[in-house]
């Protein structure tokens, strides 16, 4: 790696690696996003959680222009007046629970099935936890959980690197 303020003094010999790069934005293109048939003009997705109160979540989710709003669904809760579906504007915001805090296929699937039976959509951020320490996900067992997931009709939306699992490790 060559620093900036050396690329005036630094000259490429035999044996050096060369790799130029450039910042560019990304994407197709296309303004909108599009998952599943539904267009979104957003790109943002937001979640609910860390908020120190209800109202300042919602002015974030106001301010933000976000349309994709995400739920951990084993910390939600779904009775009385504390409920966070009461809370959003379901016809503003595509509902997206999660599944954080999962750690295998099983645990993972269990909460989307139960988030499904919560929340009545079928939409799904997949996250898998394969370090504790890093939250690194479990990339491979995030490819099995959305294939059982898949075939079970939900839309998945998995959170994965490109590579990194304890198995690959």
């Amino acid at each position: 790696m060559v620093r900036r303020g050396e690329w005036d003094d630094r000259r490429i010999e035999e044996g050096d690696e060369v790799e130029v790069v450039h910042a560019v934005a990304g994407g197709s293109g296309e303004r909108d996003l599009i998952i599943a048939g539904e267009r979104f003009s957003s790109r943002l997705f937001l979640g609910t959680g860390k908020y120190p109160d209800l109202e300042t979540m919602n002015a974030a989710l106001e301010r933000s222009g976000t349309e994709m709003v995400t739920v951990a669904i084993r910390y939600m809760d779904l009775s009385g007046d504390r409920s966070i579906l009461r809370e959003l504007d379901l016809s503003r915001y595509r509902l997206l629970p999660n599944t954080a805090g999962a750690t295998d296929v099983g645990q993972a699937v269990k909460m989307a099935r139960l988030a499904r039976e919560a929340t009545g959509t079928n939409w799904l951020k997949l996250e898998i936890i394969g370090d504790e320490s890093t939250l690194w996900p479990d990339t491979a067992a995030t490819v099995e959980a959305t294939k059982v997931l898949v075939e079970d009709d939900f839309v998945v939306l998995p959170y994965t690197s490109r590579t990194w699992s304890p198995r690959c490790a």
